[in-house]
């Protein structure tokens, strides 16, 4: 981990406490397998306006994968693995020192979002917001 440093990790000896600062629990990466996405509805296309499938697909590969990333964040994975990391690591930690521990987490405003997890829109497309739609 070259996120954690020697200053990290402290130990109190007046309260027999360990203190563990740690990163923010943060999204290591994102995946959709676009290949694999399923189409459901075929309607839309018509003979004089036909559908291009493979944009289709992938414009849909691009939302889906941004709304799974922000519904993971916002219904708390991040909190859910902090939790978990400090659950683990505090354990660990006591069963083999037999101190106390402290676990804290700095601040989430520090930890970025990797690149598999804001992906570029494909191709040419960009998202008009003034007119609610995607544009080529």
């Amino acid at each position: 981990m070259d996120n954690i440093q020697p200053q990290d990790i402290s130990f109190n000896a007046v309260t027999d406490t360990y203190t563990l600062v740690l990163p923010p629990a943060q999204l290591t990466s994102c995946y959709l397998d676009a290949v694999a996405t399923e189409q459901y509805d075929f309607g839309g296309a018509t003979p004089v306006c036909p559908a291009n499938s493979d944009e289709m697909r992938r414009l849909a590969s691009y939302e889906a994968l941004n709304q799974f990333r922000d519904d993971a964040v916002e219904n708390g994975i991040l909190d859910q693995a902090e939790s978990a990391s400090e659950t683990v690591l505090s354990n660990f930690i006591r069963a083999l020192t037999g101190k106390n521990v402290v676990i804290v987490f700095q601040d989430a405003a520090t930890s970025a979002i990797p690149q598999s997890c804001a992906p570029e829109p494909p191709g040419t497309w960009r998202y008009n917001v003034e007119q609610d739609r995607w544009m080529q």
